[in-house]
């Protein structure tokens, strides 16, 4: 059964008196047209496009409060009975002309709530009654809809409001629909334009198409165009690689990418990795994994980091949000683990402790192979790697409680001062847990964390040489801390972490001079 929206002619009446009369638009009369469960809005109220006769000033005084406006776009948005509404004034236009201005053929119908009104006379399910004659269709959208076709009315639409150019590839991500043939040479043609947008306008619908079904469909039909090499400039030449190991030979790292990202199911942040993961592939580089890490090419280059640097700075260039960019960003670093390597799988998983992260990784390496070999989890290589997972799976309580026994509130019980020093010594010390099978209680967690640091018992008494001596005061500077003894002395101390420089009281502003050292330990509070 589908959700149905709460409109009733009574609700309906109630709207028209606070309104005025109205016309249902956009892609709300497209999915009552196509049979499509409603849209709902963030907060789960359904989402509707409206257009008023009545000026925008009137609605304002008339909904008084509970609303707000987005000036670049001229409407008005507010929450009314479960509805999320978006209202655009027509401003002394036609609904025709309105309807006439809009992006696409297809969001250019409108319903009148008269004619509303008129099928619920017969029909209280008025959603479902909804018949092509029964709308405003100036453009032939029905026509494009049921013959499945994209296509712009004016040219002048997409010029007017340039991120019109990266929805039109959102919709045929939504869709599957194709593009016509004009619009798709219009796009080519003001691609440039899209620079003159407000960067998050158009982050909002990357965002949209990789959430999107037929997401492939729409990369490949983009990268034809020249916004493709606009949106993403520092891609273009990356994607066109050739992957060289046998079995990619000849693939583009693009063709590569997609097939990863078909894999990937309906998860967004799978696809932005699959999208990503091999662009730092240079020529003549095997990107491939090697099930051993003793067989793994010995190359002092590293794809995956400059795949990481694309992604940020594409991620910069359109103010791409955290919420995909660092989990992404951790997916690429780490998906070259060997596939049957369990101190490997062991070692990454302790980067995605949390069970839906770990999961997500693991589906991302498995997509990642399946790319070249589709029955990959059928052969004994995907077999082992299947079974290796599942035992560190199940392995992940323990990582969890060693996380615990080395977090930022155990050092802060210390009397460290938090700084990215933390992260380090928190990495090292998962690492020295994982030679140990995690399997550490709290006794030996303590143990390691005193030998790493060399003190006992409480951080100030540093043991070095088989002497005590007392730390006053410390700071971090890029994996170095500069401090000063309570005996005031000049001393070196290297561990597996830090280096360790101990100066006269005297001599520390020196040592610090020209750098930026953050506050890592006080014996004052």
């Amino acid at each position: 059964m589908e959700p149905k929206t709460p409109l009733s002619s009574a609700s309906l009446s109630s709207l028209t008196e606070i309104i005025g009369p109205f016309y249902f638009v956009g892609g709300y009369v497209r999915d009552l047209l196509m049979r499509r469960r409603s849209r709902r809005h963030h907060k789960g109220a359904i989402d509707i496009d409206i257009a008023v006769d009545s000026p925008m000033e009137t609605v304002r005084e008339r909904l008084a409060k509970g609303f707000f406006s987005n000036r670049e776009k001229m409407t008005l948005t507010f929450f009314w009975k479960g509805l999320t509404i978006d209202l655009v004034s027509l401003n002394g236009l036609t609904i025709d002309e309105e309807l006439t201005r809009r992006d696409l053929t297809i969001n250019s119908m409108g319903l009148s709530c008269q004619r509303v009104f008129d099928i619920l006379k017969e029909e209280p399910d008025w959603e479902g009654s909804i018949r092509p004659e029964d709308v405003i269709d100036p453009t032939g959208g029905w026509s494009d809809l049921r013959a499945k076709i994209l296509r712009c009315p004016r040219e002048k639409n997409l010029t007017d409001d340039p991120v019109r150019l990266v929805r039109v590839f959102r919709f045929q991500g939504e869709f599957g629909f194709e593009i016509e043939d004009l619009t798709f040479q219009w796009i080519h043609r003001h691609a440039p334009t899209v620079r003159l947008v407000a960067k998050e306008r158009v982050s909002r619908e990357l965002e949209k198409l990789f959430s999107s079904p037929y997401v492939v469909k729409a990369l490949r039909e983009l990268k034809k165009t020249r916004l493709f090499r606009e949106l993403f400039p520092l891609l273009t030449g990356p994607l066109d690689r050739r992957l060289e190991d046998r079995p990619y030979f000849g693939q583009s790292v693009f063709e590569h990418s997609l097939r990863v990202i078909a894999g990937c199911g309906s998860d967004p942040l799978l696809k932005w990795a699959g999208f990503f993961h091999d662009v730092g592939t240079r020529d003549g580089f095997s990107r491939v994994s090697s099930t051993d890490e003793e067989t793994a090419p010995r190359d002092n280059y590293h794809p995956e980091e400059r795949s990481v640097e694309l992604l940020l700075e594409t991620a910069k260039d359109w103010g791409l949000p955290k919420r995909i960019v660092d989990p992404v960003e951790k997916i690429i670093r780490f998906h070259q683990v060997p596939v049957t390597s369990r101190s490997a799988i062991k070692e990454a998983s302790m980067h995605f402790r949390e069970p839906k992260a770990h999961n997500r990784f693991f589906r991302f390496v498995q997509a990642d192979r399946c790319a070249a070999d589709p029955l990959f989890l059928e052969t004994d290589e995907g077999k082992a790697h299947k079974e290796i997972v599942k035992a560190v799976r199940r392995m992940m309580p323990k990582i969890s409680r060693c996380e615990r026994f080395f977090s930022g509130k155990t050092l802060l019980a210390l009397g460290l001062r938090p700084t990215p020093a933390f992260k380090v010594l928190i990495d090292h010390l998962m690492k020295k847990a994982l030679e140990l099978d995690f399997n550490l209680t709290e006794r030996t967690a303590q143990e390691l964390l005193e030998s790493t640091l060399r003190f006992k018992e409480r951080y100030e008494r540093l043991f070095f040489d088989n002497t005590e001596y007392r730390r006053k005061r410390e700071y971090y500077i890029d994996g170095e801390v500069i401090g000063v003894l309570e005996e005031d002395v000049k001393m070196t101390v290297r561990t597996e972490v830090f280096l360790y420089r101990f100066e006269p009281e005297a001599m520390l502003p020196e040592a610090l001079r020209g750098k930026n050292p953050l506050l890592f330990f006080s014996l004052s509070s």
